[in-house]
């Protein structure tokens, strides 16, 4: 298997995602709604669905093959920060999400208590290689990216972080490995946002999108709700 192979035949993990985030909390308090309103709260429902629900180990199903590791010298360091990178990655979907959606001073609060669980969920147990400034820093930088749609620049960003010390990282930049950041981002993205629309609007994004559609043209003169407005696919279009 070559690197293009691997690189336009890799797994994508939204499905599994899908059912842990749409997976309704049983037996709990606060309910979800109440989840949603409360940037703490969100918090730890990300903690506990997206991060907990989804163990690193899962992550290691996504590295490139053996044969295809060897090929490209990737260490043992190297495959340790794709691994972590692919969670960072989804929660800067998320991130993305919940500031398009929501006042500045939320997005702030949700970010604080966000970053402190990503970076305990990262190393516990395998030392600390990051700070939470730093694991802060590297979401809210594919964030700022995503937010304007420079595919370029958070390729720039994945592939400093996991592949800088590579002696082949142009080789892997020309080959377009840094452009995994965007599907990664923009599927969980689309996650999240399926599970705000289910639990804030009582259905699935797709027809809670569809019902939209249908109200504007209806009503000559009416914007497009944010939520249709913040379809980050537009990014891998």
């Amino acid at each position: 298997m070559s690197v293009l192979d691997w690189l336009f035949g890799r797994i994508r993990a939204v499905a599994v995602m899908q059912e842990v985030a749409i997976t309704p909390a049983e037996d709990t308090a606060p309910t979800e709604q109440e989840c949603f309103k409360s940037p703490t709260l969100l918090a730890g429902w990300v903690n506990q669905y997206l991060l907990e629900g989804m163990p690193l180990s899962n992550n290691y199903s996504l590295l490139p093959s053996e044969e295809i590791r060897k090929s490209i010298g990737m260490t043992y360091e190297q495959s340790e920060r794709y691994v972590r990178e692919i969670t960072v990655l989804r929660m800067a979907g998320i991130s993305l999400f919940v500031r398009e959606n929501y006042a500045d001073e939320f997005w702030l609060a949700f970010s604080a208590n966000l970053y402190s669980h990503l970076a305990r969920f990262l190393y516990t147990g395998q030392g600390s290689t990051e700070t939470i400034g730093e694991v802060a820093s590297a979401v809210e930088s594919y964030v700022d990216a995503s937010s304007v749609k420079d595919e370029s620049r958070m390729s720039s960003i994945y592939m400093t972080r996991v592949y800088g010390d590579s002696d082949h990282y142009l080789v892997l930049k020309v080959t377009g490995v840094g452009f995994l950041s965007v599907t990664w981002l923009v599927d969980s993205y689309a996650v999240f946002r399926d599970a705000y629309c289910k639990v804030t609007r009582g259905m699935p994004y797709e027809r809670f999108s569809a019902l939209s559609k249908a109200f504007d043209e209806l009503e000559s003169g009416t914007a497009p709700s944010s939520i249709e407005a913040a379809d980050r696919r537009s990014l891998t279009s």
